[in-house]
């Protein structure tokens, strides 16, 4: 356990510490209370504001008799980094022999120090609070989770304090639930790591790194074929296909697409057999793709 300041309070209970105040909630399964308080958690007294928003995760096993939270925020005063108070050590506390333990990952904090010397020893942490940004088209959050003895899905259910603007999504193994139409997910207990709480734009996240088309399957074909088109930002995609006289024998797509991945097919039952070219322009981007129509 890191060296705290001396206006922190912490106990001993079953084996792990707590830090705690009056004010603020703690990361335990135990009933704790306390008189005595202080700096560690002013900022949410003293700095937080009307815009500030907050995101408590619960994971628990369907028959609700074993649970455990993180909590996820943007505030406009907190800081990038980690500053322990906004950004909370996750404390497993195994009251019973089937549990949940749920945790934010921050790999690259471990080592670091906040401005008053807390050091990262572990990279779970059971609260990450972020500054708001104006700039990026999301920001994401890595969520894990460990469920130790619990037999079938675990329940995730989300609150949060007020609406929010941005999109709200959780990937898990790749598929994407909007937090703001669902009330909860059965997650199998197998599939509970590697998960992703993204705020903001959901097709950037989860957009390829770089633009690319396919090669055309099959080729040569009849009378139809299929493309794939990587997209790494949402834009004016404009596709045709040409004649070997560059001439343009239909549009198979003009208007805006989103970052992400989709298939272009071309349905050639009414044209000639010969060759042709298909040809993705988005921004600075072009791809072409000559293929061959065998009648």
């Amino acid at each position: 356990m890191p060296l705290l300041p001396s206006n922190y309070l912490s106990l001993t209970y079953g084996g792990t510490v707590h830090i705690i105040d009056d004010n603020c909630s703690i990361h335990t399964g135990q009933d704790i209370c306390a008189k005595e308080t202080r700096w560690y958690c002013e900022w949410i007294n003293n700095e937080c504001d009307d815009k500030d928003w907050f995101l408590t995760i619960i994971g628990s096993n369907t028959q609700n008799n074993s649970s455990d939270q993180i909590k996820i925020g943007v505030c406009n005063s907190c800081q990038d980094g980690f500053r322990y108070g906004e950004d909370e050590f996750d404390h497993p506390n195994p009251i019973r022999p089937d549990f949940i333990d749920m945790h934010i990952d921050r790999f690259d904090w471990v080592g670091i120090s906040d401005n008053h010397g807390i050091m990262v020893e572990s990279p779970y942490f059971s609260s990450d609070v972020r500054p708001i940004s104006e700039v990026e088209d999301f920001q994401a959050w890595n969520i894990s989770a460990e469920a130790y003895n619990v037999l079938g899905d675990v329940r995730l259910s989300w609150s949060m304090t007020d609406e929010i603007e941005s999109d709200l999504h959780l990937v898990i193994k790749g598929e994407a639930y909007n937090l703001k139409e669902l009330a909860s997910i059965d997650v199998p207990n197998t599939s509970l790591d590697n998960m992703v709480l993204v705020v903001g734009d959901i097709y950037s996240f989860l957009a390829p790194e770089e633009f690319a088309l396919s090669a055309a399957y099959p080729n040569p074909f009849n009378p139809s074929t299929s493309l794939d088109l990587s997209l790494n930002h949402s834009g004016n995609v404009n596709v045709k296909v040409y004649n070997v006289v560059g001439q343009v024998v239909t549009t198979l797509a003009n208007g805006h697409m989103n970052a992400g991945y989709h298939t272009l097919t071309w349905d050639a039952s009414s044209m000639a057999s010969g060759m042709y070219f298909i040809k993705v322009e988005t921004g600075s981007n072009v791809a072409v793709q000559k293929i061959m129509l065998m009648k």
